[in-house]
């Protein structure tokens, strides 16, 4: 007990200085770890789904270059999807040591309530620490101190602005704790869902100018862009190996207001099973392990249908409104877009990739888009960290 009285009182010393901030809230909790010590969470978390074997150069490249990193879990004020004032948290991870290069702003993949930044304390896409870039991850609503509300899959200008209130966040902590100010210059990372989120974060930036964000650069992996394509897809495929259309129904639902009966949207236990499937405590690669890769197994048989029902269009509906880019997006127009997709993605289809890229390359001639053969869902997340890494470096 003793050990944890002074991280204690430095969380009761914030809660009270932080009263006076416009954005934080208070400091959840801090701590260091080595990099061997992210390196094992990192293993942990991907060492089942690629071959460690193909990146042993970039992980030593990273054993010569790593160092200590300070891991702070925060709480700060910003809005849910449809505007109301919530208090969210997030992480922000930093060099204990050395000049700030830059900032890297994460957009989160979907994980299960108890697995996120301000949970664990870590993630995964902090590595970039080791170069000496401050990285910031909101949990995003839905997660951490916002876990009673539904979570907001695929509400991607919403996560923009609770992206940009961590930033305001963070420099209010930076300026309370350290002589180090946060940098202007950012990069934005994001895979899976969290692509998109990275492309709308940025493009919130640009919009708002006055809260003084040099987009640097963007990497962004086998997101689904096209969310109503992704569904359509993985009807034709027959096959997907994460359990998240439940929960992406509930999202479109609560925060759209869709009125949607779930009843005719899923059947057998999947149906029955619904509130906990959709509370977020289970990892989603489990639930599929549970209830079947086969999405006949739980999706109304109306899917499968020429016609389909009035349920199956609302939804539809709803996620067609939420393809990115929105009408009023727009980046700076020398920004460089790294895209990556693999081919074999059964998850997120790499169409949706193919048609971003013929978007954004008309308005953004340095998009750089990487097909990759071959390759998987999980196995797009260890390249994107690999080039993220890379990008940093160069």
């Amino acid at each position: 007990m003793r050990k944890l009285l002074p991280g204690l009182f430095v969380c009761l010393l914030f809660c009270a200085v932080a009263q006076g901030q416009e954005h934080l809230v208070a400091v959840l909790g801090e701590r260091t770890m080595s990099f061997d010590e992210q390196l094992d969470s990192v293993l942990v978390e991907f060492g089942d789904y690629v071959d460690l074997d193909n990146y042993k150069k970039a992980i030593n490249l990273a054993h010569s270059r790593g160092r200590p990193a300070r891991f702070v879990a925060v709480e700060y004020r910003t809005v849910d999807p449809k505007g109301n004032p919530v208090v969210a948290s997030g992480l922000i991870a930093y060099p204990e040591k050395g000049k700030f290069r830059g900032t890297v702003e994460v957009s989160p993949f979907a994980r299960e309530k108890t697995h996120c930044g301000s949970r664990r304390m870590f993630s995964t896409e902090s590595l970039p620490t080791i170069f000496g870039y401050v990285i910031m991850i909101p949990d995003t609503i839905g997660y951490g101190s916002s876990e009673d509300l539904p979570i907001a899959y695929l509400m991607y200008e919403n996560s923009a602005r609770v992206s940009a209130d961590l930033r305001l966040a963070a420099k209010e902590y930076f300026a309370l704790t350290d002589d180090r100010a946060l940098p202007d210059e950012t990069f934005f990372f994001g895979y899976s869902l969290g692509a998109p989120g990275a492309l709308a974060t940025a493009g919130y930036y640009h919009a708002h100018p006055e809260i003084g964000v040099k987009i640097k650069r963007l990497c962004i992996g086998s997101g689904p862009y096209s969310p109503q394509l992704a569904l359509e897809n993985t009807v034709y495929k027959g096959e997907i190996t994460y359990l998240i259309y439940p929960g992406i129904a509930k999202s479109v639902n609560t925060w759209l207001n869709l009125g949607l009966d779930y009843s005719k949207l899923f059947w057998g236990p999947v149906r029955d099973d619904f509130d906990i499937i959709t509370k977020g405590d289970t990892n989603l690669r489990t639930l599929a392990e549970k209830y079947g890769f086969k999405v006949q197994e739980y999706l109304y048989p109306d899917f499968f249908l020429p016609e389909q029902n009035e349920e199956i269009e609302k939804l539809m509906d709803g996620l067609t409104g939420l393809e990115i880019p929105y009408d009023g997006f727009s980046l700076p127009k020398n920004v460089r877009i790294d895209m990556l997709h693999g081919i074999e993605d059964i998850f997120v289809p790499v169409d949706c990739s193919d048609i971003l890229y013929q978007k954004l390359k008309k308005d953004y001639p340095r998009t750089r888009y990487m097909r990759i053969p071959k390759v998987s869902h999980y196995e797009t997340a260890a390249i994107s960290l690999v080039d993220l890494v890379f990008m940093l470096l160069l």
